[in-house]
């Protein structure tokens, strides 16, 4: 009877070794598999050969990032090449930081006239005299002229144009600027400047008159400015304007000259334009 029960208890302990030998073996399988098939997906690479099981995805095995920056001569070409022996049936085009910077003036180097512009005056008595174009004065050739008479406090005259900008300011500065020069007989206790406006908010640049040299090459007047921070908004209506202030009442006994040439305003601007980017299939001519 003892042995008998010896032989009950010798099978019980054999059943679960058995049972705990079977456990372990089938965890070191799975734990082989899961290792096996972790170290191979690392290995994965895109290939061309017979794909077993789901295809990959298009930004798996052609991915592009170009960056264009600096003058290019527009259009631009752009192009990748897929793989070897890879076709494609949908291709996504992703871009961003295009932007131009294009001066948006018309006729701002006043070639042959003063076409695009318009004379305007605040003044008493017709102090201010609008010669307008001048045809043998300019940087290099042609220029708008003021001729003052007499001058004062708060009079000014200025030339101007308005533009449509139908694009969004892109991140970079603007340019203002314009050449200047001064003929005279007496000193003018004023400024000349040049501005543009923007859903009413303006920013200009001036001189004193009294530091330009009398009958010298052109002096340039030029700001580069980020209109973002000056309130300035795109798309929108811009005014630019050129002319003279007077700072106090005071004759001229004779004559003043002012000629404003190759007025600019050039800010960076976002495409406002879905046909931006043109995307063809150069192999299937498509």
């Amino acid at each position: 009877m003892k042995n008998k029960k010896m032989t009950i208890s010798t099978l019980i302990v054999l059943f679960f070794f058995l049972m705990f030998i079977s456990t372990s073996i089938n965890n070191n399988k799975n734990n082989y598999y899961s290792s096996s098939f972790e170290q191979t997906s690392n290995r994965l690479k895109a290939s061309s050969s017979t794909v077993n099981g789901k295809s990959l995805l298009v930004n798996q095995y052609a991915n592009i990032s170009k960056s264009i920056a600096g003058d290019t001569t527009s259009p631009k070409n752009v192009s990748f090449n897929l793989a070897p022996d890879w076709t494609s049936k949908n291709v996504t085009i992703n871009y961003e930081g295009v932007a131009q910077k294009k001066d948006w003036v018309t006729n701002g180097g006043f070639d042959s006239d003063m076409s695009g512009w318009t004379y305007k005056e605040k003044s008493v008595g017709g102090i201010w005299s609008n010669e307008g174009y001048d045809g043998g004065e300019g940087n290099p050739s042609g220029s708008v002229k003021f001729h003052a008479t007499e001058m004062e406090a708060g009079a000014y005259a200025y030339f101007e144009q308005n533009v449509s900008i139908p694009d969004e300011f892109g991140s970079g500065n603007a340019i203002l600027s314009a050449d200047v020069k001064m003929h005279f007989d007496s000193r003018f206790n004023g400024s000349l400047f040049v501005a543009v406006i923007i859903n009413n908010k303006e920013v200009n640049i001036s001189i004193n008159a009294e530091t330009i040299p009398n009958g010298e090459p052109y002096v340039p007047l030029s700001l580069i400015y980020n209109p973002i921070i000056y309130g300035q908004v795109l798309p929108n209506n811009a005014t630019i304007r050129v002319g003279l202030y007077g700072y106090e009442d005071k004759g001229i006994p004779s004559w003043q000259e002012f000629n404003f040439d190759n007025v600019k305003f050039a800010p960076w601007t976002k495409p406002n334009n879905s046909n931006i980017i043109i995307a063809n299939d150069n192999e299937f001519n498509q």
